[in-house]
């Protein structure tokens, strides 16, 4: 029997789910290296994300990625990381359906304006490393933290005062390629060359662990900064560019970056609470 994966992605209108749980398809909002992302509608008409994983390559293998990013999102529950709401398989087609958070930290970085980028700084900073700690206490590296992958939730309870104020919360998202601190060196790590950390380029620089971490939200919080997504080919990399451009910021965040972003391991800041306490110092 051949192992591959022959399915179709579900389509607007189409109703997805179990019998004891339904969703509505609504419209495709993203696709990832390995899923595709689709707003959709459950049955008390609240709306929800549905994450697809992509019906390509062995099924064992796309199982064991849905597998593993459900349990992850199952154990990691925190008010600083997406909500799991239900995880189920259809027609080879398997999926994990999350809290709906309105845009990502990339969109709204790029719309503010630079005053108001670094009056946001320290709350963003905050939600994302209290989130990190937790992640981190788990004994797991998330290995993908950048602006696209932070989410923004915005709630305030419209339909009994119009006038009510959103709360804003950021979150991180998409535990795709997270795995256990002690098997990263076993499975590799799968990520974008524009944020590869320098250890993941050269060995003697340090061991790959949760630093990768700390080396993206400093990535990611130099980007608030900038009002971009800060991006390093290997060269850049390996030269410390990303660190140099955090020491020469106008901002007294400056240093702090810095730290988390250094080339050698045993130099860079040891967990999210120690960047805090550069940040707030």
């Amino acid at each position: 029997m051949p192992n591959k994966i022959f399915a179709q992605l579900p389509t607007p209108g189409q109703t997805i789910g179990t019998t004891e749980s339904k969703y509505v398809v609504i419209e495709e909002i993203g696709i990832g290296h390995f899923s595709h992302t689709y707003l959709c509608e459950d049955i008390w008409g609240s709306e929800v994300v549905a994450k697809a994983f992509k019906p390509k390559g062995m099924i064992n293998e796309v199982r064991r990625r849905w597998l593993q990013e459900s349990d992850f999102l199952k154990q990691l529950r925190h008010p600083n990381l997406t909500y799991i709401f239900d995880a189920f398989e259809n027609d080879n087609i398997f999926y994990i359906i999350v809290e709906r958070c309105h845009t990502t930290l990339e969109e709204v970085i790029t719309d503010l304006n630079e005053e108001t980028r670094l009056k946001w700084f320290p709350i963003i900073a905050r939600d994302l490393l209290r989130g990190l700690s937790f992640i981190h206490e788990n004994g797991i590296v998330h290995k993908d933290i950048h602006p696209g992958n932070i989410l923004v939730s915005a709630n305030s309870n419209h339909e009994l005062d119009q006038s009510a104020s959103s709360f804003v919360c950021f979150k991180i998202g998409d535990l795709g390629v997270a795995n256990f601190e002690d098997l990263i060196g076993q499975t590799g790590s799968v990520m974008a060359n524009w944020m590869r950390p320098p250890e993941l380029y050269d060995e003697s620089l340090g061991p790959a662990d949760k630093r990768i971490d700390i080396y993206h939200i400093g990535l990611t919080l130099l980007g608030v900064i900038l009002g971009q997504v800060v991006t390093a080919d290997e060269g850049q990399t390996l030269a410390g560019s990303p660190r140099q451009l955090a020491e020469s910021l106008k901002t007294v965040y400056g240093d702090a970056l810095a730290k988390s972003l250094r080339r050698r391991v045993a130099f860079r800041t040891s967990s999210p609470f120690e960047l805090w306490q550069d940040i707030i110092r």
